[in-house]
């Protein structure tokens, strides 16, 4: 996402990446005709982080980058539900989806949905906040099968709007203003005028997250204090600061190519989900970390760190910042296997009667930190078109001062879904 992703940031389960607790009679998925258990979460779930390390390893090193693992894979797993042949199997593979394929997997994001759901309702909305919506946008000449209507909208709530085709501004207006308050106005808009086309279709997800620290930071000790950047250059960033009981774990994440030393830090928010930062040692460790964590041997690698964290004292200090991106990424999911699904040849037929191709990918996201907390929105939107239409005891605390390049992680502690990742390369800069 060469323009768009300026951050990184997710949310993970306790413990590791994959801790999937739910509980049954809190979330039942009876209404659906395809059951889904706990096991079915942890595969969607897996790969849905797995391709967020994978889009993360091929972002533009030096930049800062934010964008929403959970609302780009919940929009291409409801456009994979009306896909066969090769285009399914692509997309399959970019989302873990080969062992849990529709509609298995879209009831799998049902039940973590619901899990996520139940545990926002139990905090309140002062604490906590989670909301996620799915909508389909159709032109108004183009025919819709009722079976993957009723597909999306009994796993994914996702109705059907129509659009005046004959009336770009107006059509792109109407899905700029549902995803702005979706999203509490952080994302202002996602489509434009050039993404109405005649017998079309676009597919949309959205996410909002705003969690207050478990252990707030202090106003008074926030100071302004250097903060180094990848080129070795040094710039002034307001580091908050506090010393507390935190998880924290370090280790090596190593790949064939890369071994970076790196310190993890896990810091819950007032609710169901924690903030994750990987802060690598070396100032310019950010570019082969995010490189091996691209590799499944440095996604693991991450994993037993993760698996390893304990409870100490932490003199934490982080930058307060504001990033935010918007930017197609049709290119990224081609250069990492979803081809057949941007071509004439895309298969997509469980969704219309008209041939249909996926014309572009395009995504927003916005994430805030700061004393209080956290809070962040994305919007994805899949545009479709007709084919040929278009493109222990207790010691010193431990140091934990994130002045120079760091990733940091959303997620939900119940389910694993990661919400946000973000790549801080510059404070500063949004």
């Amino acid at each position: 996402m060469r323009n768009a992703l300026r951050i990184v940031s997710v949310m993970l389960a306790a413990g590791g990446l994959l801790a999937f607790s739910p509980k049954p009679e809190d979330v039942p998925v009876s209404d659906t005709d395809v059951q889904a258990g706990p096991e079915h979460v942890t595969a969607v779930v897996k790969g849905s982080n797995r391709f967020a390390l994978r889009l993360l390893a091929i972002s533009e090193a030096g930049k800062n980058a934010v964008f929403s693992p959970y609302s780009l894979s919940v929009a291409l797993t409801m456009t994979r539900a009306g896909a066969t042949g090769q285009t399914a199997q692509e997309m399959d593979a970019l989302l873990g989806l080969g062992d849990v394929p529709s509609p298995r997997g879209d009831a799998a994001w049902t039940l973590a949905r619901r899990q996520m759901e139940h545990q926002a309702k139990q905090w309140g909305d002062l604490a906590y906040t989670f909301s996620t919506a799915n909508r389909l946008w159709a032109s108004r000449d183009l025919n819709v099968n009722d079976q993957y209507l009723t597909l999306l909208k009994n796993y994914h709530l996702a109705g059907l709007g129509r659009l005046d085709h004959t009336k770009p501004d107006e059509a792109a207006a109407v899905v700029n203003n549902w995803v702005k308050e979706q999203t509490r106005g952080l994302i202002p808009s996602i489509i434009t005028r050039d993404n109405i086309v005649s017998e079309g279709l676009v597919i949309t997800n959205t996410i909002y997250f705003r969690g207050r620290w478990g252990e707030q930071f202090s106003k008074r000790a926030t100071k302004t204090e250097p903060f180094s950047l990848y080129n070795g250059e040094t710039v002034d960033a307001e580091m908050m600061r506090q010393v507390e009981r935190f998880r924290y774990a370090q280790g090596v994440v190593a790949s064939p190519d890369n071994r970076v030393e790196v310190q993890t830090l896990v810091m819950p928010y007032a609710g169901g989900a924690s903030a994750v930062l990987i802060l690598p040692r070396e100032v310019e460790g950010l570019k082969p970390l995010v490189a091996a964590l691209g590799t499944a041997e440095g996604a693991e690698s991450l994993d037993a760190i993760l698996g390893k964290v304990q409870s100490v004292r932490v003199n934490v200090s982080m930058p307060k910042f504001t990033i935010e991106g918007k930017a197609s990424v049709a290119g990224q999911l081609k250069s990492l296997g979803v081809q057949r699904a941007f071509t004439d040849n895309a298969e997509f037929p469980l969704i219309s009667p008209t041939a249909l191709m996926i014309a572009d990918v395009l995504h927003a996201a916005k994430m805030i930190v700061d004393e209080e907390g956290t809070e962040a929105a994305a919007a994805t939107a899949v545009v479709m078109a007709p084919t040929s239409a278009m493109p222990m005891p207790e010691p010193d605390p431990v140091e934990f001062k994130a002045d120079r390049p760091f990733l940091m992680i959303i997620r939900d502690e119940a389910t694993g879904v990661w919400f946000f990742v973000a790549r801080v390369e510059d404070p500063r800069s949004k």
